[in-house]
């Protein structure tokens, strides 16, 4: 099968950044392992770096049966904003032009969602050539738009939404199936298309799996060792950090918590990555001597990381995205046997709980992210077993490989189902 991935804002394989595959990465290497052949539809603009691949347009045969295809916008700085909105509008009228006048076509096509201009265009195409689709829910746009308005009257941010709205039902009605990371997020998708569940409609945790991405050994006992001389020290125990640092996490609750209670200097704190917030965030620990951002990394790097640590946080704001959905990021750190610290709500709250995976404290509240941390300083067999829990959950529970297969699998057979054409 011939099929087209189209999704935004994740690295490619012709970035020279190597940041860790994500959805759009690993599908088409799983594709054409099983022998079909992909072009990943994307953006020339590069959201991780916040600039552009490339100054012309590029479509290229990367290797044997894999090609990308990159269309233009005019890109953005901030991840919210009118910048990013007006980016995607551009993005998806020059993706309109690029396939009117495309003269080949797919067996099937793979969309992902958000944006949902982009993946109105791509499903809207594909519906009218009579290409069967999936659309991938990723993120509950347009709902989470509200958040910076939750405190304004209805009346002011209302008419911004709405148009959003009726372009995410047409949207997501016109994909063939649908897919989402979570029961919740299939839902929802499904009550936007106002319809019922069909067979194919389905959840997928198409997270990413370091175990299976391969990269550089000599580069990650490097890294490790210097990470050790740099930061190790006796009787202090490493809590990481790993991902976008973006307004969707309070650090500002950490930073109180490490002025508030002296005891907190038996913890050294390791961030890693960048994102919006990353200069802001760095300037507000200045003082903090327990506290190091390490910058971007590869997954050799992050490997050596989770290696070095003994717990790991997450600390999220209250999000109805994020207690629908448990983050890939929380079963990153599942699957590196590291403890998990965080604020989150919902499935993975749920999640933590019942399997003993880590510890819960109380959203903004410094005092409730102190207490957590001590639990663990002063009880080191509470690490030990919560590591072990998560080494034994993700045995037996988190199967990436099998997830992409399964996924295939769908397609495939969706191929061949005769009673649904």
């Amino acid at each position: 099968m011939n099929i087209w991935i189209f999704q935004t804002g994740e690295p490619l394989f012709i970035d020279k950044i190597k940041y860790r595959p994500m959805r759009a990465m690993l599908l088409a290497n799983t594709l054409i392992k099983k022998g079909h052949k992909v072009n990943i539809i994307s953006t020339n603009f590069f959201h991780q770096e916040k600039k552009f691949r490339y100054k012309f347009f590029f479509n290229k045969i990367i290797k044997k049966n894999l090609k990308i295809t990159l269309i233009d916008s005019p890109g953005y700085n901030n991840n919210i904003g009118v910048k990013r909105i007006y980016d995607h509008f551009i993005l998806s009228r020059n993706l309109q032009k690029y396939l009117t006048a495309c003269s080949e076509k797919p067996d099937f096509g793979f969309v992902g969602y958000p944006p949902i201009d982009f993946a109105n265009v791509a499903i809207s195409w594909l519906l009218k050539n009579k290409i069967p689709s999936t659309i991938d829910i990723k993120d509950l746009w347009p709902d989470i738009f509200e958040k910076p308005f939750r405190n304004f009257p209805n009346f002011i941010f209302k008419p911004f939404v709405w148009p959003f709205r009726i372009l995410a039902n047409q949207t997501i009605s016109k994909a063939t199936f649908i897919t989402a990371s979570s029961e919740n997020f299939l839902k929802w998708g499904l009550r936007y298309a106002s319809r019922k569940k069909i067979k194919y409609d389905t959840v997928c945790q198409l997270i990413p799996d370091l175990s299976e991405i391969k990269y550089s050994k000599k580069e990650f006992y490097m890294f490790r060792n210097t990470l050790k001389k740099k930061y190790i020290h006796k009787n202090k125990l490493i809590v990481c950090f790993v991902g976008s640092i973006t307004r969707s996490f309070d650090f500002k609750t950490i930073k109180l918590a490490l002025d508030e209670n002296q005891e907190l200097n038996n913890f050294i704190f390791l961030i890693g990555g960048i994102g919006n917030n990353y200069k802001k965030t760095k300037k507000q620990f200045k003082k903090n001597k327990n506290v190091h951002f390490i910058g971007s990394l590869d997954v050799a790097q992050i490997k050596a990381l989770f290696n070095v640590s003994d717990l790991a946080f997450a600390p999220y704001f209250k999000s109805e995205d994020f207690s629908m959905n448990i983050p890939n990021k929380i079963f990153d750190f599942i699957m590196n046997s590291l403890p998990v610290v965080t604020t989150l709500s919902g499935d993975a709250r749920a999640l933590i709980k019942k399997h003993k995976l880590g510890l819960i404290y109380q959203e903004q509240n410094s005092k409730s992210f102190a207490r957590i941390l001590m639990k663990y300083y002063t009880n080191k067999l509470l690490i030990s077993s919560h590591s072990r829990n998560c080494s034994k959950f993700a045995k037996n529970n988190i199967n990436v490989k099998k997830n992409y297969n399964e996924l295939i699998k769908k397609i495939e057979s969706f191929n061949n189902d005769s009673s649904i054409k």
